[in-house]
């Protein structure tokens, strides 16, 4: 380093000197004194309001029974909080190994680096990175140098996580029932990537040796090895404290994909097209180290379901950099390859955001916290606009710049690049609170897709490590994915932890392994603390009872009683969070949660590629990729086309998924709520508007005459629309009761019917919805000076339309997903009108090329086109039209208006399957039929069906 830059760096970081023993301090650290006091009062005021509000006098927390909005609220305050007093640095202890990594290199600020560097911090280029420290949310607590001896032993703890036996000596497992075994692949394959690696010494150099009982008959005698945690070699000091390195990154880089140095990422390359390397079978290679497991960034404790998603996301780069270079074939490979990393990185971050947690916390409130995370509060829709939007007029964006760091209103990715209150490093309870070794199940059932027959049931131990590949090559991804989605995971509580896992060969040294006393003697001998230290860790007040600790259950409680010895601040801090209540919905504890939306977060807000660098202008055709892709189902249905027909009606990826076969009844039933839900709220809406008559011709604001004639028209109207929505629903139940038998092609004519209905529906609902809203209002205004009474429940009248609204248009998009699925499988085995069909002539001929490059853009790596891509055309068809200098705005504006009135009429006519779009099922039109349609050759086959 020049003398120059490091006098820059020192006016940069003027408290730390780079040659000393403290790493630089980043200026993205710190939240500074006003929204300290800000983020604090916030939280004291709805702390006291959620403790004041508190029933149960053994739950100190019922925010969760609050309404979703103010629940949300709470959380809010509860984030900035811990955000302002929960975070350490471990780097408050001196260290030796400060780098002098010079100015900032161009390449960095646009592409990931192998070790993670210059990811999380540009003034600390090693924060997150490979050899660096785990952080904490206590500050270093000193530990005993005899772990060994403390009591309750490791091992006594671990077992009262074992799944308890039944009469035939079989396991008893809980099952989570609201996530699949899918669920829990996944958080293993994450938590490779940013849980870190701890550095251990060989398990040769002075282990640490755990003392068995005779009885117990533990294959290596009498007592379990277990290797040290190596000491902190960047330590200057050592005041019996430990800080613990990592050995691989922590920051949000996908290392267990892409490796953790240059020459791992090297050997994981083709150097061709951008792409990862991949056999001849195209599945992942074999690691020539370890037979029968898959060559990857990171396959430690390995298994055919982290196979499966590995060779699902080296698949999906690959993809991906085929994408690029459709549209950038002049892009050579090192570019190719780090722009397909990067939009990669950002899609499993995505996924992980808004599916992998939404569905592990399915509250309402939860759903609506993480999809603010990732859009804020302006939703998908809107903020993808904005950030289309601000591509084009770079001038607003940077006038703009305060909105979007505002993460309240626009979410994580694209905001403020920082740290909040402490550097970015991976917190101990944090692993701690991932080790959710419980989701694990004792037995896979192979599941046959389709037939839905057991294949085979495989016990853990046969399923794991070197047997990865044979059971892969036996199967086949697309069987063992189906497996994966079928079955719950295990649930996170107490007695419910696989006992093969508590007795078997480390994968890594090949000692015979307890991981549930494991898991608690790491936990000890790291510092992480007790379930009393966590819970004050995170401004929860520490619990005084075991009776409390368990939430009232009477019998846990005892038998945690004894085996504490009546200490409940010594119960370990793995222990509590597995047996501390969990609200309904909820798959985790509240502490586990609070450590989760503490700390998860930080992975997104301290990467420069997903904050500041989450833009057009960085990630091009790739960011519709990350947004439009399909997320998790896309990802399946791209590479495992086998599973496309299972997906059908499922909108949670890591939930059990539901029969294919009962998809249109469920959808019958829903349709059925819908307009029950829609009577109802017609029915409030003529109370309110009674009310308001009433009141009017009490005031004198109406004739009597003038208020009956009113509510007349208002009874006629809602009875009117619950018949037509009846007739709709009763041809769709006469078509269901058909579209599995022989006489299914003779039901066309009926849906058809029903269809005529369902438009009905919606256009008299929009009319009605119209009318209630305008009449309302235009009675509010009227009378808001002369009877300001009756204007308020004439305006809330109004108010009461929209929901009539958008129920109404809840109906009919339900009821078009009902008619979809039910004439697709009308459809089975029906003939296609081909050219020799029709007319001579009658045929369109179509610009293929152009209609490729137009899928691609608007509907990247699907076949499918929905209303929301529709739109999405338009908008891009305005834009270029207005560069090249035709028309005006207002020519434009109706031609981007013609242009969605022949889309929805496309969708509405032709719309052949059903995808999941923002939690919700939705029509859209196959790229094969959307062809079809364009030839003209789609009208045959609908008239044929009526004919």
């Amino acid at each position: 380093m020049t003398e120059d830059q490091d006098g820059q760096q020192q006016k940069r970081c003027p408290f730390h000197r780079v040659t000393g023993g403290f790493r630089p301090q980043s200026s993205r650290v710190g939240i500074g004194p006003i929204r300290y006091v800000y983020w604090n009062c916030f939280y004291w005021i709805l702390e006291t309001l959620n403790r004041g509000l508190s029933r149960d006098p053994n739950r100190k927390v019922t925010w969760d029974k609050w309404p979703p909005f103010l629940g949300l609220l709470y959380l809010l305050a509860k984030i900035r909080f811990n955000r302002s007093n929960a975070l350490t640095d471990p780097y408050d202890y001196a260290t030796n190994d400060t780098k002098q990594f010079g100015p900032e290199p161009d390449a960095v600020k646009h592409f990931y680096t192998a070790d993670g560097t210059w990811v999380s911090d540009n003034d600390d280029p090693q924060m997150g990175a490979v050899n660096t420290r785990l952080g904490s949310n206590i500050p270093p607590r000193k530990v005993r140098p005899d772990p060994e001896a403390i009591t309750p032993s490791a091992r006594d703890v671990g077992k009262v996580r074992w799944r308890r036996l039944d009469e035939h000596g079989r396991e008893i497992v809980k099952p989570a029932l609201i996530l699949n075994n899918l669920a829990g692949g996944w958080i293993q394959f994450q938590f490779h990537n940013f849980g870190g690696n701890t550095r251990h010494d060989p398990v040769s150099q002075c282990p640490h040796l755990l003392a068995r009982r005779p009885e117990e008959n533990w294959p290596d005698g009498e007592a379990a090895v277990v290797d040290r945690t190596s000491k902190d070699w960047t330590r200057t000091t050592d005041n019996g404290r430990p800080t613990v390195i990592s050995e691989r990154e922590m920051a949000w880089i996908q290392g267990q994909i892409y490796g953790t140095n240059d020459d791992e990422l090297h050997s994981l390359r083709t150097f061709s097209g951008g792409e990862m390397a991949v056999d001849e079978s195209q599945r992942l290679p074999e690691d020539p180290a370890k037979p029968g497991i898959d060559k990857t960034g990171f396959n430690n404790n390995y298994s055919p379901l982290l196979s499966f998603l590995h060779w699902l996301f080296v698949s999906e780069h690959n993809a991906i950099a085929r994408h690029y270079a459709y549209f950038h074939p002049d892009w050579d490979d090192e570019r190719l390859f780090q722009m397909a990393r990067k939009v990669n990185v950002a899609q499993i971050a995505r996924i992980h955001t808004v599916m992998w947690t939404e569905d592990l916390l399915q509250h309402p409130t939860l759903q609506m916290g993480m999809h603010a995370d990732w859009y804020g509060f302006l939703g998908q829709r809107a903020k993808m606009f904005m950030m289309r939007f601000f591509d084009r007029h770079p001038t607003i964006a940077r006038l703009m710049t305060w909105f979007r760091h505002y993460e309240l209103i626009w979410g994580m990715p694209g905001s403020k690049w920082e740290h909040h209150d402490g550097p970015f490093q991976v917190p101990k309870q944090f692993r701690m609170v991932y080790r959710l070794h419980e989701m694990i199940l004792s037995e896979q059932e192979i599941i046959e897709p389709g037939s839905d027959r057991t294949l085979d049931r495989v016990s853990l131990v046969d399923f794991i490590h070197g047997n990865t590949r044979s059971l892969v090559e036996r199967f086949g991804y697309e069987t063992l994915a189906w497996s994966f989605v079928k079955k719950s995971a295990g649930a996170l509580t107490l007695h419910n932890f696989p006992r093969a896992l508590t007795q078997f060969k480390n994968q890594q040294d090949g000692t015979w392994t307890d991981l549930a006393e494991r898991d608690v003697f790491r936990e000890r001998t790291d510092g992480t603390g007790t379930y009393n230290d966590f819970r004050q860790s995170l401004g929860e007040p520490p619990v005084t009872s075991f009776l409390e600790l368990t939430g009232g259950d009477v019998e846990m409680a005892r038998e945690l009683e004894v085996l504490y010895e009546g200490d409940v601040d010594a119960v370990d801090a793995g222990i509590g969070i597995l047996v501390e209540p969990k609200p309904a919905g909820f798959a985790l504890g509240f502490c586990q949660f609070y450590q989760f939306v503490l700390n998860a977060p930080r992975r997104v807000k301290s990467n420069r590629h997903l904050t500041e660098g989450f833009t057009y202008a960085e990630y091009g055709v790739g960011m519709d990729w990350v947004e439009h892709g399909g997320g998790m189902l896309g990802a399946m249905a791209r590479h495992v086309p086998g599973l496309r027909p299972q997906m059908e009606g499922v909108t949670r990826a890591f939930a059990p998924w539901k029969e294919t076969e009962t998809f249109p009844y469920r959808m019958l039933t829903e349709t059925h709520e819908d307009t029950a839900t829609l009577f109802k709220t017609d029915l409030r809406t003529f109370v309110l508007a009674a009310l308001a008559a009433g009141i009017g011709v009490y005031t004198g604001a109406f004739t009597l005459t003038t208020a009956l004639v009113l509510l007349a028209l208002f009874a006629a109207g809602s009875l009117a629309l619950v018949v037509t929505r009846m007739l709709a629903m009763r041809f769709m139940q006469q078509v269901w009761q058909k579209c599995y038998t022989d006489k299914r092609t003779l039901m066309f004519g009926t849906l058809a019917r029903a269809e005529r209905w369902i438009n009905r529906a919606a256009c008299f609902g929009r009319l009605g919805a119209f009318a209630i809203t305008g009449g309302g209002a235009a009675l509010a205004w009227l009378l808001h000076s002369s009877h300001p009474v009756v204007a308020l429940l004439c305006g809330i009248v109004a108010v009461s339309g929209f929901a009539t609204r958008r129920l109404s248009n809840t109906f009919v998009v339900d009821a078009q997903v009902l008619k979809i699925s039910l004439r697709n499988r009308m459809r089975e085995g029906q003939p296609l009108t081909t050219v020799q069909d029709i007319p001579a002539g009658a045929a369109v001929d179509v610009d293929k090329e152009a209609f490729e490059r137009s899928f691609r853009t608007y509907a990247p790596g699907r076949d499918y086109m929905t209303a929301y891509d529709f739109a999405r055309m338009h908008e891009g068809d305005a834009v270029a039209a207005a560069r090249a200098g035709k028309g005006n705005w207002l020519t434009r504006a109706f031609s981007k208006a013609s242009a969605r009135r022949r889309s929805d009429r496309l969708l509405r006519l032709y719309a052949d399957h059903v995808c999941e779009e923002d939690r919700n099922l939705v029509p859209a039109i196959s790229k094969a039929t959307l062809l079809r349609a364009y030839q003209g050759l789609a009208h045959y086959d609908l008239v044929r069906e009526q004919g």
